[in-house]
């Protein structure tokens, strides 16, 4: 997983594992973000947090802009669309590409 961001609560009710950003994984996880302000809760299982919390009470508009960290490392030119007061989207969602 590469660059992501998760801003959700998370609820599990199997014995097994969820995440705030990702269940399980045994792959490599770059400059992928939650928002650690966020509950992950599992009824019987465990919750783990993949990633890097991002302190969004502190500083709201953080992951907003992508000249602010960590963003400025993601692709703005070909992947991700850069919206003002909210969260970049893939621009193919947006129909941008």
């Amino acid at each position: 997983m590469v660059n992501s961001f998760s801003d959700t609560n998370v609820q599990g009710n199997n014995g097994g594992t969820v995440g705030i950003l990702i269940g399980a994984s045994s792959s490599t996880i770059t400059n992928s973000y939650y928002a650690n302000n966020r509950s992950c809760v599992n009824l019987g299982g465990a919750c783990l947090a993949y990633g890097s919390g991002i302190d969004l009470v502190a500083n709201p508009n953080g992951f907003f802009l992508k000249a602010n960290s960590p963003l400025s490392s993601w692709d703005f030119n070909s992947v991700w669309l850069e919206r003002p007061n909210d969260y970049p989207i893939l621009k193919y969602l947006d129909g941008k590409m």
